[in-house]
């Protein structure tokens, strides 16, 4: 049994959470799925996991095993993990926007990329005690969308919207509509600031470089692209998505997928793309209604 089901947010959430989702998969042998970076961060609280399963990340000996009701923040990520799967695995995932984890914490965000920790190493041990509750509360999923609705619009309204003279998340927005495809060398936010100050603000708020998000959204709107075809030719995707040869297409697959283009979509593709179809569906109708 696979399934991948979606929530929608209250609209005053939608600045700081793209949405909620339910994975659901029952492996009957043991696989080692990837996942792929997605360009947000994410809080995942475990369902209902079997025994002995667990995250590598970010190297294979670096791993997090999961324990039922116990969240875990995901911070940016920038390159490819792995899990060892066996069993029962049913995951709900509050997915951030690009910003949203800036503003959750109410700091930088970049020391905590390519992470993943309790709640209670950042001090939030209440968040995390609200957390276990809800899920405990209840085992319908819709149930637990309208919990999350009250408890995270209820932490944002008291700690209200991060201040800053210089704000990406639309610049974002920018670069998730154009695939990518944003040029950084031009003038920045109007010209009110230099390069090098864009840079700096940007990866304290989403975790990242500018460009490295960028290769990131590209290379996910390669493999639903791959997807959504019949047939493809790598050489009419270089020029579609704006790879300036195929080396340069293959380079972006091995750091996000460890794999060659053909590679991932035999063995790794599906669920990879259908949470990344997901992601982008919901970013793009967010950001037009915001």
């Amino acid at each position: 049994m696979h399934n991948l089901t979606f929530f929608p947010v209250h609209p005053s959430l939608r600045p700081y959470v793209s949405g909620y989702m339910l994975f659901e998969h029952d492996f009957l042998v043991p696989d080692r799925p990837i996942f792929s970076p997605k360009g947000t961060a994410a809080l995942t609280i475990p369902i209902d996991v079997s025994e002995g399963n667990f995250l590598a990340y970010p190297t294979p000996l670096d791993r997090h095993y999961f324990e039922a009701g116990v969240p875990l923040l995901f911070g940016q990520m920038s390159r490819v993990g792995y899990a060892s799967t066996l069993g029962r695995f049913k995951l709900f995932i509050i997915v951030l926007t690009p910003t949203g984890l800036f503003h959750f914490l109410g700091r930088p965000v970049d020391k905590l990329t390519d992470k993943i920790v309790d709640l209670e190493q950042l001090g939030l041990s209440g968040v995390k005690e609200q957390l276990r509750t809800l899920f405990a509360s209840s085992q319908c999923p819709k149930g637990w969308a309208m919990g999350l609705d009250a408890l995270l619009s209820d932490w944002f309204l008291r700690r209200g919207a991060q201040k800053q003279h210089l704000d990406v998340s639309s610049i974002c927005d920018e670069i998730i509509r154009l695939k990518g495809n944003l040029s950084l060398d031009g003038q920045l936010c109007g010209g009110r600031v230099s390069k090098r100050t864009f840079q700096i603000h940007f990866k304290q708020q989403v975790g990242i470089s500018p460009k490295l998000f960028c290769r990131i959204v590209r290379f996910n709107a390669l493999i639903d692209a791959m997807h959504a075809a019949e047939k493809f030719d790598l050489l009419e995707l270089v020029v579609a998505h704006g790879y300036t040869d195929r080396s340069h297409l293959h380079k972006d697959f091995k750091d996000f997928s460890a794999l060659t283009p053909r590679q991932y979509l035999r063995t790794h593709f599906e669920i990879n793309q259908r949470v990344e179809r997901v992601l982008v569906k919901n970013r793009g109708r967010f950001s037009n209604d915001s």
